[in-house]
């Protein structure tokens, strides 16, 4: 599994593959409140983005979890 991602910034393609269509719609990512995610695996960055990964197992919690240091 990729990570689950929530960008700010510009990723291509702009809407959502079949492999997130079917990803994204299945639980713990189900609507209503999937429609912000994106897997890292699908897009490609266009600019600088900051990414935000949530808590739990599958990141599908409602606490970011802190940011990494820097490599």
């Amino acid at each position: 599994m990729g990570v689950m991602m929530m960008p700010r910034g510009v990723v291509q393609p702009a809407q959502w593959t079949v492999a997130e269509q079917l990803r994204l719609n299945f639980p713990p990512h189900s609507a209503p409140g999937n429609t912000h995610l994106r897997l890292a695996c699908q897009v490609r960055c266009v600019e600088d983005i900051s990414v935000t990964k949530f808590n739990q197992f599958w990141g599908q919690g409602p606490l970011p979890l802190p940011p990494l240091a820097a490599a």
